[in-house]
C-alpha cells in the first residue's frame, strides 16, 4: 500500500541536505549562505528543468567480467531528463521528461497530487496509478480513520507553525564549511533571461566527509537553544492533537499492551496481572501533559542520541580493512557550482558526485560519477501543473496487481519492451514465467470453521497461521506461546500469542492486531503476515472473501 507523500517537501529536503553537505553555511563574498539555503523553504511554486546523468568509469588495471560489461553498456551515459517540471504547490506538481539509454530514449509523464500519482511511460499502454492514503486494500476501520484524522491535524499544525524552517535552520547554522569554497558576483542565462546574482563554487574530498560530519554533530549537541525550540514546537504540534484520543482510549500509548485473547490472567505479564500498568499509563499521561517536563525529557533524549551518533561516526573512520575508509578516500569527491539571484533564491546548480573505492577489488569499475544540473524560474508565481489523466483503464498498483503484473502490459516491440527482454535474457530468466497463486478465504465469525475461514475485528482480518504458511511455502513451528515462521527465502518471523509485536530477522515491527488462539489454532493479522510472505491482500466485498495473491 502506498501512503500519501508530500512531493514538494521531499524535494526541498533533498536539495537542502545535498547543498549544505557541500557548501556549509558561513557568509562569503557578500552572499549569506544561511539565508540563501533557507530561501528554498519559502518557494511554493516554480518551473524548472533538471538532468541527472550517470557515468561508470572502467578500471584500466582490471578487466570487468561479462555481467559487469553488460551493466556498463546499459547504464553508462544514462540520463534522466526532467524537461518540464511544474510545481503548482507543494502538494501538486507535474514532470515531463525522458530516460535516455545507449539504445534510445523513453519519454514519460508524471502528475502528483495529494490523492494520487499518475505515471505514463512510452511503451506501456496502461497508465500506472499510485493510490495514496490508507484506503485501497481493505475498508478503513474506525482505528484507521482516527489515525488518518489525527495525522492530518498534525500535518496541518506542522505546516502552520513552519517547523521545516526550524529543522533547516538547525542544520544550516551548525554545518561547518569545507576547505575549498569561493563566491563571486556574476550573471547567468536562465530560461532565456539574464539574471544577476552570486556564483558559488566548492569542492569537498571524501576524506573530509567524516571530520565534517563529526564537527556538525558536535555543533548540534552544543546548540541547546535551537534543539529545545525544535522539541518545543513539535510538542505543540503533536500533543494537543493526540491527547484527546489518548484520554478517550481511541489511541494507545506505546506501553498500553494488548487485550488477552483468552481473558486469563496467566497470559498477562506480572505488571498487568497485578493491575499496576494503569498507574504507569496515567503517570505517562501526566508527564506528557506537563510541557516543561516533557520537553526537557525529550531534549535530553535527543542529545543522548547525538552523542551515540558522534561515537558511531567517529568509529567509521577507524580500524583496518574499513570499507567506509576505502570508499571515502581521495578518489571520492563532491563538486558544486551554484547560482543564487539577488533575492538569494537558488536559480541554477551543477553538482558532481564521484565515488571511487581505494581497494584493488573494483570489479572493473574505478568510479561511479553522478551529475545533477538544474535551473529554476517563475518562483512563487502562478504555475499550473499539467494533469496526466489516468484513462479509461488505468493500472492501479495494489488493486490491479503488482509492478510485475504491470510490466506484462508493456508492448514487446517498444524500446522499453526490448530493454526488459534484454535484461531478462541477460539474467537467464525466461520472460514472465512467474506463476500467479492465490487463496480465497471466506469471512465468517471468530471460532467458526476453524482454519478455513477468516474473521474481521476492528478493521483487522485474522486468518489461521497454519493455512497461510502451508499455502505460501513457509514453515510454522510452535513452542508454548511462541510461533516461529520460516519463509521460502529463509527469513524468520517470531510471534507471541497475545502480542502485536513481530520480530523479523531480529528487528521489531508492530502489527495491526494481536496474535490469537482459537481451539488450538493460532490466528494472525492476515495482511501483515501474508505481505511478509510475499503476498498482496485485499477484501472482496461482493464475495465476502479475503484474497491473498503471490507469485512463484
Amino acid at each position: 500500500m502506498i501512503r500519501k507523500n508530500k512531493i514538494g517537501m521531499l524535494g526541498k529536503w533533498f536539495v537542502l541536505v545535498l547543498l549544505v553537505a557541500v557548501v556549509g553555511c558561513s557568509s562569503l563574498g557578500g552572499l549569506d549562505l544561511n539565508k540563501a539555503l533557507l530561501s528554498g523553504f519559502d518557494t511554493t511554486s516554480m518551473q524548472g528543468n533538471s538532468t541527472i546523468s550517470l557515468e561508470l568509469k572502467l578500471d584500466p588495471k582490471k578487466q570487468p567480467d561479462d555481467k559487469t560489461k553488460a551493466m556498463v553498456e546499459l547504464l553508462n551515459g544514462m540520463k534522466v531528463e526532467l524537461k518540464q517540471l511544474k510545481m503548482e504547490s507543494r502538494e501538486r506538481m507535474s514532470i515531463a521528461g525522458q530516460l535516455t539509454l545507449a539504445k534510445g530514449a523513453i519519454p514519460f509523464q508524471l502528475f502528483a497530487a495529494p490523492d494520487r500519482m499518475v505515471l505514463k511511460i512510452d511503451g506501456a499502454p496502461e497508465t500506472m496509478v499510485f493510490p495514496f492514503g490508507l484506503s485501497g486494500v481493505m475498508p478503513m476501520s474506525d482505528g484507521d480513520l482516527m489515525f488518518s484524522e489525527a495525522l492530518q491535524s498534525i500535518m496541518a499544525k506542522y505546516k502552520e507553525k513552519g517547523i521545516d524552517k526550524t529543522y533547516a535552520s538547525l542544520i544550516v547554522n551548525n554545518l561547518p564549511n569545507p576547505k575549498s569554497i569561493g563566491v563571486s558576483s556574476g550573471t547567468e542565462t536562465i530560461h532565456n533571461e539574464q539574471v544577476n546574482g552570486y556564483k558559488l563554487e566548492t569542492t569537498i574530498g571524501g576524506s573530509e566527509l567524516l571530520p565534517l560530519l563529526k564537527t556538525f554533530i558536535r555543533n548540534l549537541t552544543k546548540d541547546d537553544q535551537m534543539l529545545r525550540q525544535l522539541v518545543s514546537q513539535l510538542y505543540d504540534v503533536v500533543w494537543p492533537v493526540v491527547e484527546p484520543y489518548l484520554k478517550q482510549g481511541a489511541l494507545e500509548l506505546p506501553m498500553s499492551g494488548s487485550a488477552d485473547p483468552f481473558g486469563s490472567v496467566e497470559a498477562l505479564g506480572p505488571v498487568e496481572a497485578f493491575g499496576m500498568f494503569g498507574g504507569i499509563r496515567d503517570s505517562l499521561m501526566d508527564v506528557a501533559a506537563d510541557k516543561e517536563l516533557a520537553v526537557d525529557m525529550l531534549h535530553t533524549l535527543v542529545k543522548q542520541v547525538l552523542y551515540i551518533a558522534y561515537i558511531g561516526v567517529d568509529s567509521m573512520g577507524r580500524g583496518e580493512n574499513n570499507p567506509i575508509k576505502d570508499i571515502l578516500g581521495d578518489k571520492t569527491y563532491a563538486k558544486a557550482k551554484l547560482f543564487f539571484d539577488r533575492d538569494l533564491a537558488l536559480r541554477k546548480s551543477d553538482i558532481e558526485l564521484s565515488v571511487g573505492p581505494q581497494s584493488e577489488d573494483t570489479s572493473g569499475i574505478s568510479a561511479i560519477v553522478l551529475r545533477i544540473a538544474s535551473e529554476y524560474w517563475e518562483l512563487n508565481k502562478p504555475v499550473k501543473a499539467d494533469v496526466v489523466e489516468a484513462g479509461a483503464k488505468p493500472f492501479i498498483l495494489g488493486k490491479n496487481g503488482t509492478f510485475l503484473e504491470w510490466m506484462k502490459t508493456i508492448e514487446p516491440s517498444s524500446l522499453l519492451g526490448e530493454l526488459l527482454a534484454d535484461e531478462i535474457k541477460r539474467q537467464s530468466v525466461p520472460p514472465f514465467t512467474y506463476e500467479t497463486k492465490s487463496i480465497l478465504i471466506p469471512v465468517g465469525e471468530a471460532g467458526t470453521a476453524l482454519g478455513k475461514t477468516a474473521y474481521i475485528e476492528n478493521g483487522t482480518a485474522y486468518a489461521a497461521l497454519d493455512m497461510l504458511a502451508l499455502k505460501m511455502d513457509a514453515d510454522a513451528a510452535y513452542n508454548g506461546d511462541t510461533a516461529t515462521i520460516t519463509t521460502y527465502w529463509d527469513s524468520v518471523i517470531e510471534l507471541t500469542i497475545g502480542s502485536s509485536n513481530a520480530i523479523i530477522d531480529g528487528e521489531s515491527y508492530e502489527m495491526d492486531g494481536t496474535v490469537r488462539k482459537h481451539n488450538g489454532l493460532v490466528y494472525v493479522p492476515c495482511r501483515f503476515i501474508a505481505e511478509e510472505l510475499g503476498g498482496y491482500v485485499w477484501f472482496d466485498e461482493e464475495q465476502n472473501v479475503i484474497v491473498v495473491e503471490w507469485y512463484e
